[in-house]
């Protein structure tokens, strides 16, 4: 399948991020609390329960949570499998301690770009 790359441009008024790898977060989350970073990764599934950004196509490796947001859900889940970029506010809470479910790790985000659709294979 064809995938569709989609850019968008932050707004003014958006908050510089730092680029940081998915890793790093995990790494010292307590440092980037409340930041506001760019990442890249992969999404693969958005439900009610789990919506995460994958450092790899297939998943595995680490993982960071999307705060739940339903119109969030609703806009990506037909384009899933997909690779992003995404600028968001990082809140440690649940990365420093246990949480169940849908853990709010990546809050306020912005989908700087995206190829929908992708192969896993990729």
């Amino acid at each position: 399948m064809i995938a569709a790359l989609l850019l968008a441009v932050a707004p003014a008024n958006f908050p510089a991020a730092t680029p940081l790898t998915i890793e790093q977060v995990r790494a010292d989350p307590r440092r980037w609390h409340g930041q506001w970073v760019r990442l890249q990764g992969f999404v693969h599934r958005c439900s009610r329960l789990d919506c995460a950004l994958a450092e790899f196509p297939r998943g595995g490796g680490m993982v960071l949570s999307f705060a739940s947001q339903p119109s969030f859900d609703s806009w990506i889940a037909p384009q899933l499998p997909a690779k992003v970029e995404v600028t968001a506010r990082i809140d440690a809470g649940c990365l420093v301690d246990l949480c169940t479910d849908r853990a709010p790790v990546l809050q306020q985000v912005y989908v700087e770009t995206m190829a929908a659709n992708i192969s896993e294979d990729r």
